[in-house]
């Protein structure tokens, strides 16, 4: 009975996680050769557990670059993102610039010419009051555009 409670034993060490403890039943007959198996399947066992905890660290290894290659690429991303809102920013900037200034130039040039061409005409002329009204229309345009 000996030899069979050293194995029932052993396997209970081994249901417990204990695989480092050899199984070393004494016995010559079928319970020996019994203990020796149960032996061979704990080395196995043993060595399978460190090759799938060696597999895991690689794993666990490989995401963690993985992940910072991601965050690099995010960042880089944000980056070329904020570049070309910038971008936007600074051509929408100057495209308003020169609108304005474009809007400007021709409206007082416009001034100019009505100021010109008002004076050739007397004060009861009709077509005088109609060049005045043009004129307050581009007065009011301008100061709209200078806001």
């Amino acid at each position: 009975m000996r030899p069979v409670q050293e194995l029932i034993g052993a396997t209970r060490r081994i249901a417990k996680g204990n695989l480092g403890d050899p199984i070393e039943v004494q016995a010559k007959d079928e319970i020996g050769m019994l203990g020796k198996s149960f032996d061979e399947m704990r080395v196995k066992l043993s060595e399978s557990l460190d090759s799938i905890h060696r597999y895991s660290v690689g794993l666990e290894s490989m995401v963690a670059e993985r992940t910072g290659e991601l965050q690099r690429s995010k960042e880089k991303l944000a980056a070329l993102l904020q570049g070309i809102i910038t971008a936007e920013e600074g051509e929408r900037k100057r495209i308003a610039r020169e609108l304005h200034d474009d809007t400007s130039q021709s409206l007082n040039a416009a001034l100019i010419a009505l100021d010109s061409i008002v004076t050739h005409f007397p004060s009861y002329d009709p077509t005088r009051k109609q060049l005045l009204q043009i004129r307050e229309q581009c007065m009011r345009c301008s100061r709209v555009s200078t806001r």
